[in-house]
């Protein structure tokens, strides 16, 4: 058995792929290439059949109108054992096929010591006829594995959508029986020669040979004959004087082909004649103008040379640091050179406007302002609502005592009240008691006292004031001397702020606050930019610039060390003139450089030595040409005088010739038709009069014998096809019940369900029948009815299943694209496990999720310089 491996793809200027790429891929197990939708992942998968059998090739990059576009695929087959495990640590060959999809220009090559060594070149493409297709399309199968383009990319490359069997008619598996492959196809006529010796045996048993007795039609064929033979015969003796006529006409016209064909051996000989002068005033031209286009190239070769010697010269008045710094040094001290002078010019910018932004002169009005005077109008702020709380509390105090109001004095009213009450009815009792109305007095009496005593209370209502009165006074006369305090502290404030301010106005203290922590905020900004400012006078002094920079400039070693001295711009500036002017002098040798490369490529040699060793040999096959040409001359009076012919004379006298040349032909051609048409005619006559009438009468005997084997051999093939009918049938059930086989395999170990069988039925389409829970269990489902993940899983398992039947002794690699993404984790976990149980057989995977990196082998990406 033989394994297949991919080992490296290159493209270029493929689909979405710009340039030259080259894919490298891992010999064993799984291998992912991950990247971004639109991308080209698919395009890579595609080029593998585009390469192969020129199978749908991709459209060249929209961005690349001319140049390469071209593919090449590296792989390797590698014997294993029955056990799919190397046998050899040799391969049984590496192989490169390399397409250019422009031209079709197609290679096959192997692997040798020095690199790869052709083994076929030719041209190939799949539309279209061409003298070695059928030799490709063997290469193919001899040197890649025994598969059609069609069978690889339904069985070897699963793409969405992932249907199992997109067409619904088992057309998939049906590739098998089809004849995708020469494994297969052995196989089949394996079992249809034990049918055909069967038919052998039954018809020799009926007395025919082994001879091919399916030619349709041959029955009828020898009927027809026999009755032509007997016509034949009774015409046997008619028109004889017509073919001795027929006869005299072929005679005259052989004659006239004859001279016909002599004239125009002669008119080929002068056009061959004429047709190497041209080529020799073609060659004759090509190399004289090649001779001076290498001595006009071997001319500037030495001016290049003279100029280049001027340049060392040049280069001489540089520093010898500078010659020998690398491009980055350079780069590096130009840099700093700018980097030197923009600080230099800031420094002097920062310096001039700070002379002209002092922020004593800006904010002369509160500069002289104490460094506590926002916590003094702060305090001034307090004090003065202090003496608004107080103001407002005397107020409120003041209004509560006014409330206060005077109440009745019951201890001295009540002693008036009873002292009347008792006077005006012990009167009122005595005298009705003394006039003899005792009882009527003592309730006169107590009537007459009530009513005194009611009245009197009326009358005497004498006042005091109640114990809150005097405590609202106190109250007052304490917020009275808080105010007195609170007026005399913000007094003493106001007086202290009025001092340094000149004013006691809150809102002119506030607006004045605002611009003095403006000042202060100004002043510190300005401290800041002083400091920044001596910070950037520091970097500029001369000890703490590099020593690099300093050569530059030009600066002596005495004066490096002298303290305080900074780089100033001119000396910068002779440090930018010395760069650009060592950057002008290597542009120059650069594109001295460049002349000297292109001449030499101009003229396809590498070296000035090989443009003069080219020259000699060219100035020698221009003698040597000449000496041909002579020789011609000498051998050929017409080439003398055509090689002075002018260019337009001699197309003329080629034009004409050939105008002859073809007047000759079309007329050997009539006459040779004639002639035919006189043979045949002839021939005719000859065969309707000369018949041998026993002969003939023979040819009937064994045309009936004919005859009568025929009609046996119909019978025979009647049996054959009953036979070759039930080899297929058997043939046919044999595959299907090993993809069945393979398929349920397959998805009981990715899915782990065993309530479930796949079944292949005789159209090769696949369905699926469930046992746990179902009435009736023998119903056979379409694959339509399964989830997306379980369609993913059926259509890789149908693959793999009938690829392991289908390649035979060859394990193909599997491309997939952006599979698995509609799988749980319990499915991608039991595949993951399944592939790295079975490394035998490559997979390629390319996706847009980065979490299956980890499944296996990165496929190693190249971006390759165009040649």
């Amino acid at each position: 058995m033989t394994r297949v491996v991919l080992t490296a793809l290159e493209v270029v200027n493929c689909g979405p792929w710009r340039g030259r790429h080259r894919f490298e891929f891992s010999r064993q197990g799984l291998c992912v290439y991950c990247g971004p939708n639109e991308t080209g992942k698919t395009t890579l998968l595609r080029l593998v059949a585009a390469i192969l059998w020129d199978y749908d090739p991709p459209d060249r990059n929209w961005y690349v109108a001319e140049g390469p576009y071209q593919a090449a695929l590296e792989y390797a087959r590698i014997p294993i054992n029955k056990d799919r495990e190397s046998a050899s640590a040799t391969c049984d060959g590496e192989f490169r096929v390399e397409r250019d999809f422009h031209t079709h220009r197609v290679e096959l090559q192997t692997r040798a010591e020095e690199g790869w060594r052709p083994l076929h070149l030719s041209r190939h493409r799949r539309r279209g006829r061409t003298a070695d297709a059928e030799q490709w399309t063997s290469l193919t199968q001899k040197y890649f594995a025994s598969i059609s383009a069609e069978a690889f990319v339904r069985l070897a490359m699963l793409s969405p959508p992932f249907d199992p069997q997109s067409d619904g008619q088992g057309r998939i598996i049906q590739s098998l029986i089809a004849g995708a492959g020469e494994n297969t196809k052995d196989q089949a006529l394996g079992l249809l020669l034990k049918r055909h010796r069967d038919i052998t045996r039954e018809s020799r048993a009926a007395g025919l040979a082994t001879a091919d007795a399916r030619t349709p039609g041959e029955l009828d064929e020898l009927r027809q004959k026999r009755q032509e033979l007997e016509n034949a015969i009774r015409q046997a003796e008619q028109h004889l004087e017509t073919g001795l006529r027929i006869r005299e006409e072929i005679e005259g016209l052989a004659r006239s082909i004859s001279e016909k064909e002599k004239t125009r051996q002669d008119r080929k000989l002068e056009l061959e004649v004429l047709d190497r002068v041209r080529q020799f005033r073609r060659e004759h031209r090509l190399k004289a103008e090649t001779r001076d286009r290498l001595k006009k190239a071997k001319d500037e070769w030495q001016r290049l040379l003279q100029e280049e010697a001027t340049l060392q010269v040049a280069a001489e008045q540089f520093p010898v640091f500078l010659r020998k710094a690398t491009p980055e040094a350079r780069k590096r001290w130009y840099e700093q050179l700018q980097g030197y002078r923009d600080l230099a010019r800031d420094v002097a910018e920062r310096a001039r406007r700070l002379a002209s932004s002092n922020p004593r002169e800006r904010f002369a009005d509160v500069c002289h302002w104490p460094e506590d005077a926002p916590q003094q109008i702060e305090r001034l702020q307090q004090e003065i609502d202090h003496l608004k709380k107080a103001e407002e509390r005397l107020a409120q105090s003041r209004l509560e005592w006014q409330r206060v109001q005077p109440v009745i004095d019951r201890g001295r009213q009540w002693p008036v009240v009873l002292g009347g009450a008792a006077v005006g009815g012990g009167v009122v009792a005595g005298i009705l008691g003394l006039l003899g109305y005792v009882l009527l007095g003592v309730v006169a009496g107590l009537l007459v006292a009530v009513a005194a005593g009611w009245g009197i209370s009326r009358v005497y209502r004498p006042t005091r004031w109640p114990a809150e009165y005097t405590l609202r006074q106190q109250e007052v006369e304490q917020c009275e001397e808080a105010l007195r305090q609170v007026r005399e502290s913000v007094e003493r404030v106001a007086s202290s702020i009025e001092a340094w301010a000149g004013t006691r106005d809150l809102k002119q203290l506030h607006r004045g606050l605002g611009r003095y922590q403006a000042f202060l905020e100004a002043r510190e900004n300005f401290s800041r930019e002083q400091q920044s400012l001596e910070e950037a006078r520091g970097r500029l002094l001369l000890a703490a610039v590099p020593e690099e920079v300093l050569e530059l400039c030009g600066i002596p070693p005495e004066e490096r060390t002298s303290s305080g001295r900074l780089l100033e711009e001119a000396q910068l500036a002779q440090g930018f003139k010395l760069l650009e002017e060592f950057l002008h002098w290597e542009q120059k040798h650069g594109s001295l450089e460049q002349q000297r490369e292109t001449l030499l490529r101009s003229v396809g040699v590498s070296t000035g030595q090989e443009l003069e060793e080219n020259l000699k040999k060219v100035e020698e096959d221009f003698h040597i040409l000449l000496a041909e040409l002579g020789q011609f001359k000498r051998e050929s009076p017409l080439a003398e005088d055509a090689w002075n012919w002018e260019a337009d004379h001699l197309e003329r006298e080629v034009g004409q010739r050939n105008e002859e040349l073809a007047r000759l032909e079309q007329t050997l051609e009539e006459l040779r038709r004639q002639r035919n048409d006189r043979e045949t005619e002839l021939a005719r006559w000859e065969g309707q009069n000369m018949v041998n009438v026993a002969r003939a009468r023979e040819e009937l005997a064994s045309i009936d014998e004919q005859l009568k084997q025929l009609e046996m051999r119909a019978r025979a093939i009647v049996q054959a096809s009953r036979l070759i009918g039930e080899a297929y049938q058997l043939y046919s059930s044999r595959h299907r019940e090993a993809f069945q086989k393979g398929i349920n395999r397959l998805m009981a170990d990715w899915t782990g369900r065993q309530d479930r069988e796949f079944c292949v039925d005789g159209d090769f389409v696949v369905g699926f029948r469930i046992f746990a829970g179902n009435p009736n269990g023998q119903e056979v489902f379409g694959w339509e009815k399964l989830s997306q993940g379980t369609r993913d899983q059926l259509a890789l398992a149908i693959r793999w299943a009938v690829l392991d039947r289908l390649a035979g002794e060859v394990i193909l690699p599997l491309l997939l694209d952006d599979c698995f993404h509609m799988w749980d984790e319990n499915r991608r976990e039991n595949l993951r496990q399944f592939l790295h149980a079975h490394p035998e057989r490559q997979i390629i995977l390319v996706t847009h999720d980065e979490r299956f990196l980890s499944w296996g082998q990165p496929v190693v990406h190249h971006r390759l310089q165009e040649e």
